[in-house]
């Protein structure tokens, strides 16, 4: 349930853009015949009810699933809404209020998203109990009306006029009523039955209970009800001459009287605005031609662009393998400066476009010159080109066969900024040297802190590298590494190897860097419990904090690491072990 609501609230954040274009294109189109906005509305409600669509390149809808499913999983929860401004205010609140306790045994979203999904169904059956309620009380008050011909009847017990039923509608009219206004409001009532009215709100009605949460929704529903009615209005006056139209307005203003609330069904709400509707009355003219086909064609254009989803990237980057990596920075004020990725950074590169937020297409960059970017290669011979055109990161975005798509993922857009920057580069670093000087420090802290086996191994993923400099040079002088560690001791029997203790912890390790190799400076660890996770945002790059969280694809591979020496340790002995 949780997903399917978590759907239907994706559908109503896309729709809301929808519903925000319609609000202003009814006062652009504002002289257009008002079936126009009828139809507008259509188009919403088919955008809020239809659970697929199709990419277009000329969609301008940002985002078409601003909750990810996976968010309830997230260790660092955010939304995509494909406006990066949005996303930077809205992100940091959400990730600080619901990011996960370590100790904790299930994330926050995990338990909020189903108890809102709840109170998601509450609702709807609330709104649907009020609408039968509705339903019947007017139909015990219309029990005993008087048949005056077909589907008109007389009523003692109401106060205006109003159509009740889906499948067989009646019209109901107060006893008491004019007789010189009866014309015009049976013309009125039966002008909603040629409209189809007397559906199409109620269908309208059960769009609104779906979206209840939405209050975009509820101004849409309010707004349709008056666009039916003023397009109801013009259907009538469009057979009237002046005259007529003057007394159509008298008997509009006199049933409209002590009105709260549209009832040409009993699912109607908000007052219909009578002295609009009087002053379109009396001021009607036929709309000229070439505003009924603009208008036509922009509902045309606005459906094309509001109804169809942001074109995905054509390339899936969880998959790509890359070949090399080059920078180019024009930020500096001595030129721009270049330099290729070595090995580990490329690998940090190729795990942070996995799980990379990829917005719509955005043309609008083209011809413009980067501030910074980084140009990919990849072994399929295709470029990939990630760049930034300012210096805070709002326009980022992604060039692959000509086409920009934007970039949403503020971690990596922060990544870029820091890498095009070189701050973080190890260039000059022999990285067999450093990988073994990684693994030496691990093996030597963890040694005496679990139970032991006969054979202890450990593997490790670095996430990112900062090089520390002599103000005076450019030679490194420290080099910190923040990486995941996994150590693991394992014990050898007859059915195999097993793992009999160890830990997964993520580290930083700071080495001077001298002549003869790196020395330990210091190994730094997390605290436990309720200081684990305000330490490592202290300690870490923000950049890569949400592989610190989300670590299990990393931690997979290095079980499979560890097994592998463990199996390989077995095999050189040439004998089983039994536990000791």
């Amino acid at each position: 349930m949780s997903s399917f609501f978590l759907k239907i609230v994706n559908m109503s954040i896309a729709a809301s853009w929808l519903i925000l274009a319609v609000v202003l294109l009814r006062v652009v189109l504002k002289k257009a015949p008002k079936w126009i906005h009828v139809l507008l509305w259509g188009i919403v409600a088919f955008r809020l009810i239809c659970p697929f669509s199709f990419e277009s390149a000329l969609s301008l809808i940002p985002s078409a699933e601003t909750i990810s499913p996976e968010i309830m999983m997230d260790w660092t929860p955010e939304i995509s809404t494909g406006v990066s401004s949005i996303d930077k205010v809205v992100n940091p609140i959400i990730t600080d209020t619901f990011a996960p306790e370590p100790i904790a045994s299930a994330n926050p979203l995990q338990l909020l998203i189903p108890v809102l999904a709840i109170v998601w169904a509450i609702g709807i059956i609330a709104m649907l109990v009020y609408a039968a309620f509705s339903y019947f009380r007017l139909q015990k008050k219309v029990c005993a009306s008087l048949s005056v011909r077909d589907n008109i009847w007389i009523c003692d017990d109401i106060q205006t006029p109003f159509i009740l039923g889906c499948f067989k509608p009646n019209i109901y009219i107060p006893s008491g009523t004019d007789e010189a206004q009866l014309p015009y409001i049976i013309a009125h009532e039966n002008a909603h039955l040629k409209r189809c009215d007397h559906l199409w709100k109620p269908l309208g009605y059960l769009v609104l209970a779906i979206h209840w949460f939405n209050p975009l929704v509820w101004i849409a529903y309010i707004l349709l009800c008056r666009d039916i009615e003023l397009a109801c209005d013009e259907k009538v006056i469009r057979e009237l001459n002046q005259n007529e139209s003057i007394s159509y307005s008298e008997a509009l203003l006199s049933c409209s009287v002590n009105r709260r609330t549209v009832m040409v069904c009993p699912l109607a709400f908000g007052e219909v605005g009578v002295k609009e509707r009087v002053k379109n009355v009396l001021n009607y003219k036929k709309p000229a031609f070439w505003i009924v086909a603009i208008a036509v064609v922009s509902s045309i254009v606005l459906g094309v662009c509001f109804l169809t989803n942001p074109s995905s990237f054509p390339v899936k980057l969880d998959s790509v393998q890359i070949s090399k990596a080059s920078t180019m920075d024009f930020r500096t004020n001595s030129g721009p400066t270049t330099f290729q990725l070595n090995v580990s950074e490329i690998d940090e590169l190729s795990s942070r476009i996995k799980h990379l937020k990829i917005g719509q297409k955005d043309q609008s960059l083209q011809g413009h010159t980067p501030f910074y970017s980084l140009n990919v290669d990849t072994r399929e011979n295709d470029r990939i080109t990630f760049s930034g055109f300012d210096s805070n990161g709002n326009q980022s975005a992604i060039l692959y066969e000509n086409v920009y798509y934007r970039i949403t993922d503020s971690d990596f857009i922060s990544y870029l900024q820091r890498i095009c920057a070189g701050k973080t580069r190890t260039e000059a670093i022999d990285e067999t040297n450093v990988d073994t000087a990684i693994h030496n420090a691990i093996m030597e802290h963890n040694k005496d802190r679990y139970y032991k086996g006969v054979f202890a191994c450990e593997s490790h993923t670095v996430l990112a590298t900062e090089a520390g400099r002599s103000a005076n040079s450019e030679e490194i002088e420290t080099l910190t590494i923040y990486a995941l560690t996994l150590y693991e001791e394992y014990n050898l029997s007859e059915e195999g190897i097993e793992s009999v203790s160890g830990g997964c912890v993520p580290v930083a390790l700071t080495f001077n860097v001298a002549e003869n190799g790196y020395e330990l400076s210091e190994y730094w660890e997390p605290g436990d419990g309720s200081q684990y996770s305000d330490d490592i945002r202290k300690k870490f790059p923000e950049d890569i904090l949400d592989e610190v969280w989300n670590p299990q694809d990393y931690v997979d591979a290095m079980t499979a690491e560890n097994e592998q020496k463990a199996l390989e340790f077995s095999a050189q002995k040439g004998e089983l072990f039994d536990y000791p």
